[in-house]
């Protein structure tokens, strides 16, 4: 009877395409969702059963339907099942983020400190404990220009790309000037809000940390961002189970984990091709097949380099970085609540000097913070505690204040 490639050897090229072939599914686990995360690792994530946001009338200056387009963004995070049930209510105007009972999403038309040159915010107050969310607020930044675009309308070439929200983004003004569709922007903050975190490789995903002005592309969860939701509230036994139906939920995944590399259908069958391919060279090998045993250091060195996945692009990341001068550990902490907005004073103490001259210490600013067993998080990360190891900037003065980067924190403890 012949054989497909001839026998042996055929036989052999058959193995090295079923590994490679699960190395590229295997490695497809580099674009997966992630999740917010405390200063303690720990998930963020709602209890209740229904989560209200509150329209400040101010949405309206966003832009021409602001306020119905929070309605809109709300809507499309609707029905995941074990998520709380969504709904919006319009608000007597004057807001303010910070915490106090009430999840709001406000415009702020000269801007927001704590933003810094994003496009929005989400500023997430949760028990430090637990992780339970308690107040979520989006503040919209109007440094920016926004509209409710057409749904069609999509960036001309070679327009930057802005960070949506987490990242201090510096550009030369251009993108001021040209109008970003507000029913994205506010999509994007309210997956923030239920706690997914930016995701950066998944340019096809909801939670992407970047758009470009005049793309309305993308406005509701991709399937990596519903799957996100779904792990992370499955994870916690349904405890803010949504009365709305699951049409919208991957229900059958067997999804046992919410980390980002979380368990997909394809990996299964990778597990197989693997196993397969290796069955197929147990039995060549019985018969002696040197063909087989010397041509599988190659099929294990394609495999290897197809598994290596490709690094996300970089060119449409429109950042302009600061070189940290030191690296520093945080020695102590003050926060203070500023009419519920979370403020921390870190004294930092300089462990590693990458530029001259370095101070021993000194003393920064940030947005956030601990309370009374409150943590508040404003944008993509926790507020540093004693122990972290962050990067500093050291400011332009003699003095001895340094100047934070949240972009440049360094996640290690002590």
């Amino acid at each position: 009877m012949a054989t497909c490639g001839g026998g042996r050897r055929g036989a052999t090229a058959l193995m090295c395409a079923i590994v490679a072939a699960a190395a590229i599914t295997v490695s497809d686990r580099a674009e997966a969702f992630e999740l917010k995360h405390g200063s303690g690792g720990q998930s963020l994530r709602w209890t209740k059963l229904q989560v209200t946001y509150v329209v400040d009338p101010s949405m309206d200056a966003a832009a021409s339907g602001g306020g119905q387009a929070v309605t809109s963004a709300v809507t499309g995070w609707e029905g995941i099942a074990g998520a709380p049930s969504l709904s919006t209510a319009q608000g007597k105007g004057g807001a303010k983020a910070g915490l106090d009972g009430q999840n709001t999403v406000l415009f702020a038309p000269t801007g927001f400190a704590p933003a810094g040159n994003a496009l929005a915010t989400t500023v997430t107050s949760y028990d430090e404990a637990t992780g339970e969310i308690v107040d979520t607020d989006v503040v919209v930044n109007g440094i920016h220009a926004f509209a409710v675009l057409d749904a069609k309308a999509r960036p001309e070439d070679d327009q930057p790309r802005v960070a949506t929200d987490g990242a201090l983004v510096t550009d030369d003004g251009e993108s001021q000037k040209q109008r970003f569709d507000l029913l994205h922007v506010l999509s994007h903050e309210i997956g923030h809000t239920l706690g997914l975190a930016d995701e950066r490789s998944d340019q096809g995903s909801l939670m992407y940390a970047y758009t470009s002005p005049g793309d309305a592309a993308i406005r509701v969860p991709s399937p990596d961002d519903i799957n996100g939701v779904d792990a992370l509230y499955k994870s916690a036994g349904g405890s803010a189970m949504s009365s709305v139906g699951s049409a919208a939920s991957n229900t059958g995944c067997g999804q046992s984990t919410v980390a980002a590399g979380r368990a997909r259908p394809g990996d299964t069958w990778a597990v197989l091709a693997l196993v397969g391919g290796a069955g197929a060279w147990l039995a060549l090998r019985r018969r002696g097949s040197r063909v087989a045993r010397g041509n599988l250091p190659v099929c294990a060195a394609l495999a290897a380099l197809v598994a290596i996945p490709a690094p996300p692009s970089s060119t449409h990341v429109f950042v302009r970085d600061l070189s940290p001068e030191a690296v520093a550990r945080v020695v102590s902490v003050s926060t203070s609540n500023a009419g519920g907005l979370f403020e921390t004073t870190l004294t930092v103490q300089s462990t590693v000097c990458l530029q001259d001259p370095c101070p021993g210490r000194a003393s920064t600013h940030a947005w956030g913070g601990t309370l009374g067993g409150v943590t508040q998080q404003v944008g993509g990360e926790p507020t540093p505690t004693v122990g972290d190891l962050v990067h500093v900037v050291f400011a332009p003065s003699q003095s001895s204040d340094v100047s934070l980067r949240r972009a440049t924190l360094l996640p290690m403890r002590r």
